[in-house]
């Protein structure tokens, strides 16, 4: 059973929303903070696939979560995954061209 403060239920294009499990918080490349997360409903027996957002801050304080689109930050950011022991997951980096609403993708594999 999943704890509901590791859990961050995401609205998507169609406006379904997803509940995604948080697998790190406090991600750092650069001068940015990033979240991974894997959505909660994925096999956790196969190949489950990870989404990596930057957190962005308002002039007031408020948070809210961006894609990464550029191809430089992007290189940053999966130097500092691949850094990560993600307890219990080889990471397996895929390009996703054809869903550019996701552009920052990885794919990951349990290990058993």
């Amino acid at each position: 059973m999943s704890d509901d403060q590791d859990i961050l239920v995401l609205e998507d294009e169609d406006g379904k929303k997803v509940r995604f499990r948080i697998l790190v918080n406090s991600l750092f490349a650069g001068d940015n903070q990033y979240i991974v997360l894997m959505p909660e409903d994925g096999d956790p027996d196969g190949d489950v696939e990870m989404i990596v957002l930057r957190v962005d801050n308002t002039e007031d304080g408020e948070g809210w979560l961006s894609t990464i689109e550029d191809d430089e930050e992007w290189a940053k950011v999966l130097e500092a995954l691949e850094e990560l022991n993600l307890d219990g997951y080889d990471l397996i980096l895929e390009e996703d061209a054809e869903d550019e609403a996701k552009p920052a993708q990885g794919k990951e594999e349990q290990k058993k």
